[in-house]
């Protein structure tokens, strides 16, 4: 059977399935023969619109307008007029809408004023619901009178305006007659008189949708309005055609202080113009809007421009709104010019945290090496939004090429930050030996005699290659541990370092706006974060570092991050691969699923038990990421997958059946079939695409059979698997539905 001869048997059931099925079917075959949008289907279709079931007439008229074929107006206009469904009478409206036809405008504009008693209405109810259905057809004509450009409508459409016990209509009619020519715009601007001024901003608004320079003409009327809301909504919409707009400056050095900062923060006015106006204002947002204006122009390269001088002088301002702008210019157009006054911000401890934010915005627009190391002082700042705000910064340094930025955020995620703003004391304190009793029993466990007498920081500066990044340095530890009795001697910065890595937790730092975690552990946490944008070997290290912690957060932002990073080019270190058995084995569901991602990012052979055994985890969200993975990457069997089919979680299913449409065994098709009726057509909307990609022919031949020899209780996933097989909404590889 041809393509062409399966399309018509379809449609030709789906229209039988409209008169003679029960109601729930009755509405499904209208709705399919809506989506395929095929014209033949117009007369079934207008059979509908005379269905006993009102939601069939409703669907029936959606569809209808979806096809868009003329034929069906009268039928809609008799629907509009005698249906007493309100629900219908709105879809029969729409569906004329679309039509565009010319006999529904008398009915559309009686609509837009009331519930007129030429026109049928269920009036039982009404009284009984409490609910006007007339009020949302009255909406729906108001819009549609506009989209079909009636001008005979504009006294209808004012008319209900006007009407003080009615619903809302002004934002629905001013968009309206916005659109209904000179005669439209004349109505608007008579509203931009009226009394209500709710009414006149949905005036001033529409017209400022209008691209005609009448139009603008009565916005210019609104500056005078009463309403500053309304003033200021005119002087955007002017700016918004023509920023140079004369009127705009003479706003700006006008009496009305609002429309002055909405003037200087819109318009396009001149360098000069702006500085001569920052001289001699006193309102501190007025001057904020005037500084605003200032971000674009050629750069600054001499303290003594005006600019500057004026710039500057407000970085000393008491109004750290003012600091705050001025220094948001300087940064923009002085660059290093304006780094020792940042500096003097910065050391200042009474600069307000709005001005701080400020210098760290404008260090990471900076590319002098100074910046990076003023925001290096920020990391360990006790306000948290500024401490990240600085690790972001720097990470704009990083991802421009910055090298110093980049081992920057290695050392943050490696806890070495912290470390270097420690005091002496704090130093001594965190090194003492019963401090690290735990570290010193993991490093015994696996073999490693470690000296921590007093002449432990005479030893030579080494610890395990997993903390230093340096392999031969952690090859001789172990063959040290493995082989004679020489303890290893280690440092205090490696005791500091093997102690961060195990997490153990001492006297903290701890952030008061950071919900009880430690300064070392943020910092760790959102530098490897952003050390997944950067796909080198040298980060990847510092990644799998953050992995031999015991702090479950960080290890899942590590491994967050070597996903991102991994490929087949970078792939995954010895080192981490020998993390990897011990990493699943974890409690941790998220961590476990996140281990996998990066098995799927840098995959090899190897890995391939490792995620055929992820495929039994306990947790749902780990195992769809595995069956997604092993699926994509083939190294499961079609049988495996048809045996998925019927797996207890959806998504499982769901991820098996997609996977299974791409493949080409003989069974594929009716396995689908079959997955599409499952759990009383759970997944009937997924099954109708995935079938029309092995075969829609075939598949629809079979979901037929469904229908003639099965219960009518399944034919409901059967008609929307056909639906969505000759959907026309589909992509341009259709069937000949659209012929």
């Amino acid at each position: 059977m041809s393509e062409l001869q399966t399309f018509d048997k379809v449609q030709a059931k789906l229209c039988e399935l409209t008169a003679n099925s029960p109601d729930i079917i009755r509405c499904q075959a209208v709705q399919s023969l809506g989506a395929i949008g095929n014209k033949d289907a117009v007369p079934a279709l207008i059979d509908a619109l005379l269905d006993e079931d009102e939601d069939v007439r409703c669907d029936a008229a959606t569809s209808l307008g979806e096809i868009g074929d003329e034929r069906a107006i009268p039928q809609l206009l008799e629907n509009l007029v005698e249906d007493p469904c309100g629900d219908v009478k709105q879809q029969a409206v729409i569906a004329l809408g679309k039509l565009q036809s010319n006999e529904a405008l008398p009915y559309l504009r009686i609509l837009c004023i009331s519930r007129d008693k030429s026109i049928c209405w269920d009036e039982d109810e009404f009284m009984q619901g409490g609910w006007d259905d007339w009020l949302d057809i009255q909406l729906k004509s108001i819009e549609l009178l506009g989209k079909m450009n009636d001008e005979e409508a504009i006294p209808f459409i004012l008319k209900a305006i006007e009407d003080e016990n009615g619903q809302d209509v002004r934002s629905v009619s001013t968009t309206s007659l916005a659109i209904l020519g000179a005669k439209g715009l004349e109505a608007l601007s008579d509203l931009l008189s009226n009394k209500d001024e709710r009414l006149r901003y949905s005036a001033v608004k529409a017209l400022g949708n209008v691209d005609k320079p009448e139009a603008l003409v009565f916005v210019k009327r609104a500056l005078a309005d009463d309403d500053v809301r309304i003033r200021r909504l005119a002087v955007e919409i002017i700016a918004r055609h023509n920023p140079k707009d004369p009127v705009l400056q003479e706003i700006a050095f006008a009496n009305d202080l609002e429309l002055c900062v909405e003037a200087f923060m819109v318009a396009s006015l001149d360098e000069n113009v702006r500085l001569k106006a920052l001289l001699d204002e006193p309102d501190a947002r007025v001057q904020i809007a005037i500084i605003e204006g200032l971000k674009v122009g050629s750069s600054i390269t001499n303290e003594d421009e005006i600019i500057y001088r004026l710039l500057s002088d407000r970085l000393s301002d008491t109004a750290d709104e003012i600091t705050a702008a001025a220094l948001d210019v300087l940064s923009l157009r002085a660059g290093k010019l304006v780094l020792p006054r940042i500096s003097e911000l910065l050391a200042n401890v009474d600069t307000k945290d709005a001005v701080l934010w400020s210098c760290v915005k404008a260090l990471g627009t900076m590319k002098e090496t100074k910046a990076i190391r003023e925001l290096r002082k920020l990391i360990t700042n006790e306000n948290r939004t500024l401490r990240l705000e600085a690790l972001a910064a720097i990470n704009l340094h990083a991802s421009s090429g910055n090298q110093e930025a980049l081992q920057l955020l290695e050392d943050a995620a490696n806890g070495i930050i912290l470390l270097e703003e420690l005091s002496a004391e704090e130093q001594s304190e965190a090194l003492k030996k019963d401090s690290n009793k735990e570290v010193l029993e993991d490093l015994k466990a696996v073999g490693l005699k470690v000296d921590t007498k007093e002449n432990i920081d005479q030893g030579p500066s080494s610890t395990l290659g997993s903390i230093l990044g340096d392999e031969e340095k952690a090859k001789d530890i172990v063959d040290a541990g493995s082989g004679d009795d020489t303890p290893v001697k280690l440092t205090n910065k490696d005791l500091h370092l093997l102690s961060l890595a195990q997490r153990i937790p001492r006297k903290r730092k701890v952030s008061p706006d950071g919900e009880g975690i430690s300064v070392n552990e943020d910092i760790r946490y959102f530098a490897s974060r952003l050390l997944g944008d950067y796909p080198r070997s040298d980060v990847n290290h510092v990644l799998v570092n953050c992995l031999m912690s015991q702090d479950n957060e960080l290890r899942r932002t590590a491994l967050d991050s070597l996903s991102r990073n991994l490929s087949d080019e970078l792939c995954l270190s010895e080192a981490a691969i020998g993390l990897i058995p011990g990493l699943l084995n974890e409690k941790d569901p998220e961590l476990r699923q996140l281990v996998y991602k990066v098995l799927d990012a840098a995959y090899q052979d190897e890995f391939e038990p490792l995620i055929l055994e992820g495929l039994k985890d306990i947790s749902i969200p780990t195992r769809t990421t595995v069956y997604g993975i092993a699926a994509r990457r083939g190294i499961v069997t079609t049988e495996f997958l048809e045996q998925s089919l019927k797996d207890n979680h959806p998504l499982i299913r769901s991820i098996s059946a997609n996977v299974l449409s791409t493949r080409r065994d003989k069974d594929v098709l009716n396995s689908l079939v079959d997955f599409g009726f499952l759990e009383s057509g759970l997944h009937k909307d997924e099954a109708g695409p995935l079938l029309r990609r092995v075969n829609p022919d075939q598949a629809s031949d079979e979901l037929m059979k469904r229908i003639e020899n099965e219960n009518p209780i399944t034919w409901l996933s059967a008609i929307t698997m056909l639906k969505n097989i000759h959907s026309s909404h589909h992509s341009s590889d259709q069937s000949p539905l659209a012929a």
